[in-house]
């Protein structure tokens, strides 16, 4: 008996949902929509032919250096995967950006990283 109850009372509930959705629906039909105001017209183009300038090759403003500590207590990883993320990393940057890219094939600890910096003015370690 409770059960038929709870159903009848869900059933009511759904209904009565609809119903007021169905209040709030308004319709569309009747309205029109505003003119669009007229284009402006198209400048013609100067018959004068326009100096082709040369670009000139830009040097890499930006220097990067990607370096790992593969020997660390802490973490054991197979050395090829230092290699894999560096080297992925390093093709990424150059792919997207006019970054210039070294990437270190020696083991690079923090404080040598940290004085690979302060030393460069141009180079950016990572």
């Amino acid at each position: 008996m409770n059960v038929k109850r709870h159903k009848i009372q869900f059933g009511l509930f759904c209904l009565a949902l609809i119903a007021i959705c169905a209040l709030f629906a308004h319709g569309q039909s009747g309205r029109r929509q505003p003119k669009a105001p007229p284009a402006a017209p198209v400048p013609t183009p100067s018959p004068e032919p326009t100096p082709a300038s040369t670009p000139k090759p830009k040097e890499s403003e930006l220097n990067i250096l990607i370096a790992s500590e593969r020997n660390s207590a802490f973490e054991y990883f197979p050395l090829s995967y230092y290699d894999a993320v560096m080297r992925g990393c390093g093709d990424r940057l150059r792919s997207e950006s006019s970054v210039s890219v070294d990437v270190s094939q020696n083991d690079v600890g923090r404080g040598d990283a940290i004085k690979k910096a302060k030393a460069s003015t141009d180079t950016h370690v990572v």
